[in-house]
Protein backbone atom coordinates (compact mmCIF):
# COMPACT_ATOMS: atom_id res chain seq x y z
CA UNK A 1 0.00 0.00 0.00
CA UNK A 2 1.39 3.37 -0.93
CA UNK A 3 2.20 6.04 1.62
CA UNK A 4 -0.56 8.63 1.83
CA UNK A 5 0.24 12.04 0.33
CA UNK A 6 0.58 14.88 2.79
CA UNK A 7 -1.21 17.48 0.60
CA UNK A 8 0.18 20.23 2.80
CA UNK A 9 -1.48 18.89 5.97
CA UNK A 10 0.28 18.37 9.28
CA UNK A 11 1.09 14.69 9.86
CA UNK A 12 -0.96 14.67 13.07
CA UNK A 13 -4.13 15.36 11.06
CA UNK A 14 -3.72 12.19 9.00
CA UNK A 15 -5.49 9.03 10.13
CA UNK A 16 -4.64 5.36 9.90
CA UNK A 17 -6.91 3.44 7.48
CA UNK A 18 -8.00 1.31 10.45
CA UNK A 19 -9.13 4.52 12.22
CA UNK A 20 -11.16 5.41 9.12
CA UNK A 21 -12.70 1.92 9.19
CA UNK A 22 -13.62 2.31 12.88
CA UNK A 23 -11.39 -0.52 14.10
CA UNK A 24 -9.22 1.65 16.35
CA UNK A 25 -10.15 4.99 17.89
CA UNK A 26 -6.73 6.63 17.96
CA UNK A 27 -3.66 7.10 15.80
CA UNK A 28 -1.73 3.86 16.17
CA UNK A 29 0.92 4.45 13.53
CA UNK A 30 4.60 4.99 14.28
CA UNK A 31 5.64 4.39 10.66
CA UNK A 32 4.50 7.62 8.99
CA UNK A 33 1.45 5.83 7.51
CA UNK A 34 3.54 3.48 5.37
CA UNK A 35 1.05 0.62 5.62
CA UNK A 36 3.17 -1.88 3.68
CA UNK A 37 5.66 -1.84 6.58
CA UNK A 38 3.10 -2.03 9.39
CA UNK A 39 2.78 -5.33 11.36
CA UNK A 40 -0.67 -4.28 12.67
CA UNK A 41 -1.92 -3.79 9.10
CA UNK A 42 -0.47 -7.19 8.10
CA UNK A 43 -2.14 -8.90 11.05
CA UNK A 44 -5.54 -7.32 10.37
CA UNK A 45 -5.48 -8.46 6.73
CA UNK A 46 -4.94 -12.13 7.44
CA UNK A 47 -7.92 -14.09 6.04
CA UNK A 48 -10.52 -15.49 8.42
CA UNK A 49 -11.66 -19.12 8.38
CA UNK A 50 -15.34 -18.14 8.36
CA UNK A 51 -17.30 -18.51 5.14
CA UNK A 52 -19.88 -15.79 4.58
CA UNK A 53 -20.93 -12.21 5.20
CA UNK A 54 -24.22 -13.64 6.44
CA UNK A 55 -22.85 -15.87 9.20
CA UNK A 56 -22.02 -14.93 12.76
CA UNK A 57 -18.45 -14.25 13.88
CA UNK A 58 -17.01 -16.72 16.41
CA UNK A 59 -17.90 -15.77 20.01
CA UNK A 60 -15.12 -14.19 22.04
CA UNK A 61 -13.35 -16.45 24.51
CA UNK A 62 -14.98 -16.53 27.91
CA UNK A 63 -18.24 -15.19 26.52
CA UNK A 64 -21.36 -15.81 28.54
CA UNK A 65 -24.48 -14.13 29.79
CA UNK A 66 -22.42 -11.68 31.85
CA UNK A 67 -19.87 -10.91 29.09
CA UNK A 68 -19.85 -7.28 27.87
CA UNK A 69 -21.40 -6.66 24.44
CA UNK A 70 -18.98 -5.99 21.60
CA UNK A 71 -18.87 -2.47 20.21
CA UNK A 72 -20.15 -1.65 16.74
CA UNK A 73 -16.61 -1.41 15.37
CA UNK A 74 -15.55 -4.74 16.94
CA UNK A 75 -18.57 -6.58 15.59
CA UNK A 76 -18.27 -5.06 12.11
CA UNK A 77 -14.56 -5.88 12.01
CA UNK A 78 -15.30 -9.52 12.88
CA UNK A 79 -18.02 -9.78 10.24
CA UNK A 80 -15.89 -8.14 7.55
CA UNK A 81 -12.97 -10.49 8.17
CA UNK A 82 -15.44 -13.40 7.82
CA UNK A 83 -16.13 -12.49 4.18
CA UNK A 84 -14.59 -14.53 1.37
CA UNK A 85 -11.84 -16.56 3.00
CA UNK A 86 -9.86 -18.90 0.78
CA UNK A 87 -8.03 -18.43 -2.48
CA UNK A 88 -9.02 -17.07 -5.87
CA UNK A 89 -8.41 -19.94 -8.35
CA UNK A 90 -5.31 -19.26 -10.42
CA UNK A 91 -6.69 -20.86 -13.60
CA UNK A 92 -8.61 -17.69 -14.50
CA UNK A 93 -8.35 -13.88 -14.56
CA UNK A 94 -10.42 -11.39 -12.59
CA UNK A 95 -12.18 -8.10 -13.31
CA UNK A 96 -12.89 -5.11 -11.05
CA UNK A 97 -16.63 -5.87 -11.04
CA UNK A 98 -16.05 -9.17 -9.16
CA UNK A 99 -16.26 -11.28 -12.30
CA UNK A 100 -13.82 -13.94 -13.44
CA UNK A 101 -12.83 -14.98 -16.97
CA UNK A 102 -11.59 -18.53 -17.55
CA UNK A 103 -9.99 -19.51 -20.89
CA UNK A 104 -11.52 -22.68 -22.34
CA UNK A 105 -10.38 -23.10 -25.95
CA UNK A 106 -8.91 -20.69 -28.48
CA UNK A 107 -10.96 -17.48 -28.02
CA UNK A 108 -13.74 -19.09 -25.92
CA UNK A 109 -14.00 -18.19 -22.24
CA UNK A 110 -16.33 -18.89 -19.32
CA UNK A 111 -17.48 -15.96 -17.15
CA UNK A 112 -18.80 -15.98 -13.58
CA UNK A 113 -18.71 -14.10 -10.26
CA UNK A 114 -16.04 -14.48 -7.57
CA UNK A 115 -16.59 -15.92 -4.08
CA UNK A 116 -16.42 -12.52 -2.36
CA UNK A 117 -19.42 -11.34 -4.36
CA UNK A 118 -21.20 -14.64 -3.75
CA UNK A 119 -20.67 -14.29 0.01
CA UNK A 120 -22.19 -10.81 0.01
CA UNK A 121 -25.20 -11.76 -2.12
CA UNK A 122 -26.49 -14.42 0.26
CA UNK A 123 -29.53 -15.38 -1.78
CA UNK A 124 -31.11 -14.52 -5.14
CA UNK A 125 -34.63 -14.61 -6.56
CA UNK A 126 -33.45 -15.05 -10.16
CA UNK A 127 -30.70 -14.32 -12.69
CA UNK A 128 -31.33 -12.53 -16.02
CA UNK A 129 -28.84 -13.84 -18.56
CA UNK A 130 -28.04 -12.51 -22.06
CA UNK A 131 -29.40 -14.46 -25.00
CA UNK A 132 -27.27 -16.61 -27.29
CA UNK A 133 -25.42 -14.62 -29.97
CA UNK A 134 -25.95 -11.34 -28.13
CA UNK A 135 -22.95 -9.03 -28.09
CA UNK A 136 -21.35 -8.02 -24.79
CA UNK A 137 -19.23 -4.90 -24.44
CA UNK A 138 -16.57 -4.31 -21.84
CA UNK A 139 -17.82 -2.26 -18.85
CA UNK A 140 -21.43 -2.27 -20.14
CA UNK A 141 -24.37 -4.00 -18.37
CA UNK A 142 -25.06 -7.46 -19.75
CA UNK A 143 -26.51 -9.55 -16.92
CA UNK A 144 -28.73 -8.83 -13.88
CA UNK A 145 -29.01 -10.48 -10.47
CA UNK A 146 -32.52 -10.15 -9.04
CA UNK A 147 -32.50 -9.81 -5.26
CA UNK A 148 -35.57 -9.32 -3.07
CA UNK A 149 -34.41 -5.72 -2.50
CA UNK A 150 -33.78 -4.91 -6.18
CA UNK A 151 -31.67 -5.70 -9.24
CA UNK A 152 -27.88 -5.65 -9.49
CA UNK A 153 -26.26 -4.97 -12.86
CA UNK A 154 -23.16 -6.90 -13.85
CA UNK A 155 -20.72 -5.19 -16.21
CA UNK A 156 -19.00 -7.23 -18.87
CA UNK A 157 -15.32 -7.99 -18.26
CA UNK A 158 -14.65 -8.52 -21.99
CA UNK A 159 -15.76 -7.65 -25.50
CA UNK A 160 -17.38 -10.57 -27.29
CA UNK A 161 -20.43 -12.62 -28.23
CA UNK A 162 -22.37 -14.99 -25.99
CA UNK A 163 -22.36 -18.53 -27.32
CA UNK A 164 -24.10 -20.16 -24.34
CA UNK A 165 -25.81 -19.04 -21.14
CA UNK A 166 -25.97 -21.36 -18.13
CA UNK A 167 -29.47 -22.90 -18.35
CA UNK A 168 -29.35 -24.28 -14.79
CA UNK A 169 -29.34 -20.76 -13.31
CA UNK A 170 -32.86 -20.14 -14.63
CA UNK A 171 -34.35 -22.69 -12.24
CA UNK A 172 -31.56 -22.72 -9.67
CA UNK A 173 -30.16 -19.19 -9.17
CA UNK A 174 -28.72 -20.35 -5.84
CA UNK A 175 -25.95 -22.12 -7.78
CA UNK A 176 -24.41 -18.73 -8.46
CA UNK A 177 -23.87 -18.28 -4.72
CA UNK A 178 -23.22 -21.90 -3.72
CA UNK A 179 -20.71 -22.79 -6.47
CA UNK A 180 -19.48 -19.57 -8.13
CA UNK A 181 -16.39 -21.20 -9.69
CA UNK A 182 -18.17 -24.34 -10.85
CA UNK A 183 -21.83 -24.97 -11.65
CA UNK A 184 -22.67 -21.31 -11.00
CA UNK A 185 -20.92 -19.99 -14.14
CA UNK A 186 -22.87 -17.36 -16.08
CA UNK A 187 -22.01 -17.66 -19.78
CA UNK A 188 -19.54 -18.96 -22.32
CA UNK A 189 -18.47 -16.27 -24.75
CA UNK A 190 -16.22 -15.82 -27.76
CA UNK A 191 -14.04 -12.84 -26.99
CA UNK A 192 -13.17 -10.16 -29.53
CA UNK A 193 -9.41 -9.74 -29.35
CA UNK A 194 -9.44 -7.01 -32.00
CA UNK A 195 -11.45 -4.57 -29.84
CA UNK A 196 -9.84 -1.14 -29.45
CA UNK A 197 -10.07 -1.18 -25.65
CA UNK A 198 -8.33 -4.10 -23.96
CA UNK A 199 -10.06 -5.12 -20.70
CA UNK A 200 -8.13 -4.81 -17.43
CA UNK A 201 -7.93 -8.31 -15.99
CA UNK A 202 -5.85 -9.44 -13.03
CA UNK A 203 -4.12 -12.66 -12.07
CA UNK A 204 -5.10 -14.29 -8.77
CA UNK A 205 -2.32 -12.86 -6.51
CA UNK A 206 -2.83 -9.27 -7.63
CA UNK A 207 -6.60 -9.58 -7.46
CA UNK A 208 -6.38 -11.03 -3.93
CA UNK A 209 -4.46 -7.93 -2.81
CA UNK A 210 -7.02 -5.64 -4.45
CA UNK A 211 -9.84 -7.51 -2.71
CA UNK A 212 -8.19 -7.13 0.70
CA UNK A 213 -8.04 -3.38 0.18
CA UNK A 214 -11.66 -3.40 -0.95
CA UNK A 215 -12.70 -5.09 2.30
CA UNK A 216 -11.05 -2.25 4.24
CA UNK A 217 -13.09 0.25 2.22
CA UNK A 218 -16.21 -1.89 2.75
CA UNK A 219 -15.71 -1.78 6.51
CA UNK A 220 -15.49 2.01 6.37
CA UNK A 221 -18.74 2.20 4.35
CA UNK A 222 -20.52 -0.06 6.84
CA UNK A 223 -19.38 2.05 9.79
CA UNK A 224 -20.41 5.25 8.00
CA UNK A 225 -23.86 3.78 7.30
CA UNK A 226 -24.27 2.73 10.94
CA UNK A 227 -23.37 6.23 12.13
CA UNK A 228 -26.10 7.70 9.91
CA UNK A 229 -28.73 5.24 11.14
CA UNK A 230 -31.04 6.04 14.11
CA UNK A 231 -29.38 5.15 17.40
CA UNK A 232 -31.26 1.94 18.26
CA UNK A 233 -28.32 -0.34 19.06
CA UNK A 234 -27.46 -3.69 17.52
CA UNK A 235 -30.79 -5.29 18.26
CA UNK A 236 -33.44 -7.29 16.47
CA UNK A 237 -37.19 -6.85 16.79
CA UNK A 238 -37.65 -10.10 18.71
CA UNK A 239 -36.09 -9.41 22.09
CA UNK A 240 -33.02 -7.23 21.75
CA UNK A 241 -30.40 -9.84 20.89
CA UNK A 242 -27.22 -8.52 19.20
CA UNK A 243 -27.39 -8.54 15.41
CA UNK A 244 -25.23 -11.38 14.12
CA UNK A 245 -24.86 -10.41 10.45
CA UNK A 246 -24.07 -7.27 8.48
CA UNK A 247 -27.53 -7.44 6.92
CA UNK A 248 -29.15 -7.52 10.37
CA UNK A 249 -27.01 -4.64 11.63
CA UNK A 250 -27.63 -2.40 8.62
CA UNK A 251 -31.10 -3.46 7.57
CA UNK A 252 -31.66 -5.42 4.38
CA UNK A 253 -32.06 -2.37 2.13
CA UNK A 254 -28.87 -0.63 3.27
CA UNK A 255 -26.96 -3.90 3.08
CA UNK A 256 -28.24 -4.48 -0.47
CA UNK A 257 -27.17 -0.98 -1.53
CA UNK A 258 -23.64 -1.58 -0.23
CA UNK A 259 -23.49 -4.99 -1.89
CA UNK A 260 -24.59 -3.55 -5.23
CA UNK A 261 -21.66 -1.11 -5.25
CA UNK A 262 -19.21 -4.03 -5.27
CA UNK A 263 -20.18 -4.87 -8.83
CA UNK A 264 -19.39 -1.46 -10.29
CA UNK A 265 -16.44 -1.77 -12.71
Amino acid sequence: MEKRPMDGKDSESLRCIWMDAGVVGYKLCDRDLQCDQCPFDESMRRPSRSSSAHVSPPPPSGSGSDAPAASDSDRVAALITAIAPGEYPDDRLYHNGHLWVKPMMESIVAIGIDHLAASMLGSLASVVLPSRQSRIIHRMPWCWLIHHEGAISLYSPVHGVVIEANPRLLDHPELLVQDPYGDGWLVHAQIDKSAAEAPSLYASPEYHTRSERELVALQARVMQTLKKAPSMGQTLHDGGQPAETLAAMLGSKSFFNITATLFAP
